[in-house]
């Protein structure tokens, strides 16, 4: 058993607006980075082993901060980076809630158009989560909304339909205890059902 931390990027200049981003990237607003000072805070005496973020500069600079003492650097991974919201990016979340658009976002296999469904992200982040080696001590995970509902939701065994309506704070630590092969069982026991053959419309 180990802890795993997962932890929103803060406040990006996109969130503060109130658009979608997905893989464009945003920089951290200066409320962002006290967030994330917050959360270095909150996290300063776990042992972090390692730790991981989005390649997107909001993640990137989260976990900058965050690990700041710690002696630590978070290896980029783009399989956990934001869900790709296609021609949705850089939309009013509001105006997508208006023209009913934005429940292109909330139904599993469902997908803005040229985007990708929560099932993709399902499909490209557990089975790299799932790759990693299991180590002893605490990981640090710094991520996105998006990303975040789909592998925290799954691991809470929330049902997926209710994922993704799940509201993430920007640099709340959510911290999970977790066997070794926990990704891995669920890629084995939920595949099929998360993403079966042919689901990528990315």
């Amino acid at each position: 058993m180990a802890d795993w931390v997962f932890l929103r990027h803060g406040q990006s200049v996109a969130n503060a607006a109130g658009r979608v981003t997905g893989h464009a990237d945003s920089p951290l607003t200066d409320l962002g980075v006290s967030q994330a000072k917050g959360a270095a805070a909150a996290l300063a005496d776990i042992p972090f082993k390692r730790a991981f973020s989005s390649h997107l500069s909001r993640a990137v600079e989260t976990a900058r901060i965050v690990l700041e003492g710690h002696g630590l650097s978070a290896v980029q991974a783009p399989e956990i980076a934001e869900r790709d919201v296609g021609d949705f990016g850089g939309r009013l979340l509001a105006e997508l809630r208006d023209t009913k658009e934005n429940e292109l976002l909330l139904g599993w296999f469902t997908h803005p158009p040229g985007g990708e469904s929560l099932a993709d992200v399902a499909h490209r982040s557990l089975p790299f989560l799932a790759s990693l080696p299991s180590v002893e001590g605490p990981t640090l995970v710094v991520a996105h909304g998006g990303l975040l509902r789909v592998v925290v939701g799954l691991l809470d065994g929330l049902p997926i339909e209710e994922g993704a309506r799940w509201k993430l704070p920007n640099c709340e630590p959510m911290t999970r205890t977790l066997e070794p092969d926990t990704f891995s069982r669920l890629v084995a026991e939920h595949g099929p059902r998360l993403f079966p053959p042919g689901v990528s419309h990315a």
